[in-house]
Order: structure tokens, then C-alpha cells, then sequence
């Protein structure tokens, strides 16, 4: 990957230089006997890039899958995020030798398709929203999911089974890489909790109930900060002072997105945040004395009534 050129922002036509937290990853997940490999990181740590780099060497063959025919399906959230990655992988394409941009061929439409044509056949990239009827059928050499954590359930579900059911056809891995789902129940979390042989792991999520602002836990989610990638570590400290002070909704966002914390993003009908919850909680317990306050939940027909006093 490092032979590619930035293709766009300030840096755009410098050599890509990749942290250590994106050579680990890419050394782990191209290891022998790995067939998937998952990233969890922060928003804004070039996970798309990565992504788009990663499948543009498989669609040229430089990851050392020399087959004929290769099939490099990138399944994302939407159609819009699916074309970030094509214009990720056409941006890095604009710096390719001449030989290698001639064999290249762009689709927009009616599918977000690339295509590349050597000796041995002609190779393809195609980026999917998550409908799992787009990809059935086909026998992928690598497969990348982006932002899986952030996927519709049923269909996100049924993409991550399509691509899945199709690598063992030609001995394909898969790369699964996002931010944090909302949950331990979400199939990404449990890609990350739940260890597998020929599964390889990298969390880079802090410890939860920990202050948004900590410095040492929002670089553990942000390692890019410190390495010049995405976004800095004085605007990280901004932003969660701005999220400390606004709470609600934006508390809540900036510790799923920026904090990589696995908190929901949804906050209609909530009564309580995870940090309006937590800055409830004390070591000791008040005195049980003066007036007590009981409130109230009324079950319904297939649910308990319960009742808190405080």
C-alpha cells in the first residue's frame, strides 16, 4: 500500500505512509491461515481509506493472490457510503503507472464497478449497499465490509452472509472494519468478543464509564491522532469538552463515533443517557431517612410492571 500516493486533502500526491496501528492491521489480516480479520476504531482514523487501499491491491494483484479473475466486493451502509470507497480506490488510481491506468476501466453506472484487465483475466471491484441480493452468486477473493457496525440489521445481515458464504469458493478472506456497534448483540460485536481460529482481532475501544474527555482513553480509540491522521488531538479534546457541555444526544454520539465506546446513537424516547445514568451512581448509598419517591412502570399485556424507590 505504501507504494500508493495520497489521493486527495492538503497531502494529496504524497507518498502514503501508513501508522503503526495500519501496518499491524494489515500484517495481521494478511497473515497465513486468517481468513478474517476485523478492525474496530474511531471515526476519522482513515478506516475508508484503508478499506479502499487494501481493495485496490487485491483488484491488482499486489497483496500476493495471483488469481485469475479476481472478485473484490466492498459492501457499505448506503449507496453513498459505497461510492466513497469507489472514489477512494479512483483517487488512488489517478497516481498508478500509465500502463496500469489503461487496463483500468470506471463504472458509475448502472453498478459502482472497477474493472481490470492482465494476463491473467479480467478482475473486478464492485461496492454494494447493504442488500444482501447484491452479492449472492458470486466468489470473492476479498471481501471488505465498511462500517459494518453501522449496518440496517436484517440487510446488513444478510450482505455480511452473502460475501461470507461466497470466499470459501476460492479460499477469499474477508476484512470487516468500523466503529463500535451500539451493542454486545450486534454481529460485529460478537466478530470482536467472540474468538475464532482464522479470525484476527484488533479492538481499539477504552475502557467505558470513563470521562469523554480522558486524554489517554481518547487516543487509545484515535491512534491516528497521534501519527497525523484524521482528526487532531487538541480537536478530539475539543469536541468532547463541546459534547461534556452540550450532553444529551451529543454526548452520547461523540462517545460511539470519536470514543469508539459501544453506546447507542439512538436517543428518542430515552429517558436518561448512559452519562445522565452513570453521574447517578455513587459509592455509598444515602441514609435511608426523610421523604421517599416511588416511581412507577406500567406493564403491559406480554410485559412486567416494575417499581423503583428512591
Amino acid at each position: 500500500m505504501q507504494s500508493l500516493k495520497v489521493p486527495e486533502g492538503p497531502a494529496a500526491g504524497k507518498p502514503l505512509r501508513l501508522a503503526p496501528f495500519q501496518k499491524k492491521f494489515v500484517t495481521g489480516a494478511l497473515a497465513k491461515n486468517i481468513s478474517v480479520a476485523c478492525l474496530s476504531i474511531g471515526r476519522g482514523n482513515a478506516k475508508t481509506a484503508l478499506s479502499s487501499g487494501l481493495a485496490l491491491g487485491e483488484l491488482l494483484g499486489e497483496l500476493g493472490d495471483t488469481q485469475p479473475n479476481r472478485e473484490i466486493p466492498v459492501g457499505a451502509r448506503t449507496r453513498d457510503q459505497a461510492r466513497l470507497v469507489w472514489n477512494f480506490v479512483a483517487g488512488y488510481a489517478r497516481y498508478l503507472p500509465e500502463d496500469v491506468q489503461k487496463r483500468l476501466t470506471f463504472r458509475r453506472a448502472p453498478r459502482l464497478e472497477i474493472e481490470y484487465t492482465d494476463e491473467n483475466g479480467t478482475h473486478l471491484l464492485r461496492c454494494l449497499a447493504a442488500d444482501g441480493k447484491s452479492a449472492l452468486g458470486g466468489a470473492p477473493t476479498l471481501a471488505i465490509m465498511d462500517e459494518r457496525g453501522h449496518w440496517a440489521k436484517d440487510k446488513g445481515d444478510e450482505l455480511e452472509h452473502a460475501l461470507l458464504s461466497g470466499l470459501g469458493k476460492r479460499g477469499g478472506r474477508a476484512l470487516i472494519i468500523s466503529t463500535s456497534a451500539p451493542d454486545d448483540n450486534h454481529a460485529f460485536s460478537k466478530w470482536l468478543d467472540e474468538p475464532q481460529e482464522g479470525v484476527y482481532v484488533q479492538e481499539h475501544r477504552p475502557l467505558p464509564g470513563l470521562p469523554a474527555d480522558d486524554l489517554e482513553s481518547l487516543l487509545i480509540a484515535n491512534p491516528g491522532a497521534v501519527a497525523g491522521i484524521g482528526s487532531s488531538v487538541e480537536w478530539l479534546q475539543a469536541q468532547a469538552r463541546r459534547a461534556i457541555a452540550r450532553g444529551g444526544s451529543s454526548l452520547t454520539t461523540f462517545r460511539l463515533y470519536n470514543r469508539n465506546e459501544r453506546v447507542s446513537g439512538e436517543t428518542r424516547d430515552l429517558l436518561l443517557t448512559v452519562d445522565e445514568w452513570l453521574s447517578c451512581e455513587v459509592a455509598e448509598l444515602p441514609p435511608r431517612a426523610g421523604q421517599v419517591v416511588i416511581g412507577i412502570d406500567l406493564g403491559g399485556s406480554a410485559s412486567m410492571t416494575a417499581a423503583a424507590f428512591y
